[in-house]
């Protein structure tokens, strides 16, 4: 499979949007057993800033290995996620996890503090096999970070 595999998320274009990246995420923790996310919790925003810091490296490496392609397309997904420059906040993370309402996640009532997971493991797993393999390895990379903070 290439990295120009047409996604559920992104038919038209072909390419990994930062959508379809944690689209993945959520997939992986499902797969993990894991049913949530704690929303603004200190561990969880520390490993979002771990995850921006991989892409930002994987880009870089993938520039290097003259994959050009997936460079620009770990940029895209990298734009959107990293920190804002000026308030330090992760609010690319949040509007990406809120896009995945209602069929991936949800939070069931607005008082929680918490996105409920609600893939199958069947799911996560079939949506796991169709992510592209330079991108499955960033998805599970970045499943282990968030692992740590959950």
């Amino acid at each position: 499979m290439s990295n120009d595999v047409m996604l559920a998320n992104n038919p038209v274009s072909g390419r990994f949007s930062v959508d379809d990246f944690t689209a993945g995420l959520l997939a992986g923790l499902v797969e993990k057993g894991k049913s949530r996310i704690a929303i603004g919790h200190p561990r969880i925003e520390a490993e979002f800033r771990e995850i921006a810091d991989l892409l930002r490296r994987s880009a870089l490496t993938a520039s290097k290995e003259g994959k050009s392609n997936l460079a620009f397309q770990i940029v895209e997904v990298l734009e959107e996620l990293q920190p804002d420059p000026n308030s330090g906040l992760l609010e690319g993370f949040w509007s990406s996890l809120r896009r995945q309402q209602p069929g991936r996640a949800s939070v069931p009532n607005p008082s929680y503090s918490y996105l409920q997971l609600r893939l199958s493991q069947v799911d996560a797993k079939a949506h796991l096999g169709s992510v592209p393999p330079d991108w499955k390895a960033l998805v599970d990379k970045s499943v282990e970070f968030l692992l740590k903070g959950l």
